[in-house]
């Protein structure tokens, strides 16, 4: 059976064939992980090759397809470099960027009795 195949009926049981045997099915998942793993680590290793930190700590993880992103930046241009990044990964079938922007704690300004 063709791995594309495979993939698109683990993604979408109900569109799978009824002829689709128990054996087949059983391998149809492992291919599945498979291809998730091997996206997995595409997407780690540019997200790891950043110049930014920030984006360096953020995890991902490919689900079903889905290629979801978490963590916290500093600011949105950060979270959008990062979806950049990983959003040409060959075979993601979407993006899911659950990355959150965290403002800074404002520093407070110390008050000297010598003032």
């Amino acid at each position: 059976m063709n791995q594309e195949i495979a993939l698109e009926r683990a993604s979408h049981p109900e569109t799978s064939h009824p002829e689709t045997s128990h054996t087949e099915r059983k391998r149809i998942v492992p291919i599945a992980v498979e291809i998730s793993n091997r996206l997995t680590r595409i997407a780690k290793k540019r997200i790891q090759s950043s110049q930014y930190s920030e984006i360096r700590r953020i995890q991902c993880e490919v689900r079903e397809g889905i290629l979801f992103l978490k963590g916290q930046v500093s600011s949105y241009y950060i979270k959008q470099l990062a979806q950049e990044i990983v959003r040409t990964v060959e075979g993601i079938g979407g993006l899911a960027n659950h990355v959150e922007v965290t403002y800074p704690d404002t520093p407070r300004k110390v008050r000297s009795d010598h003032s």
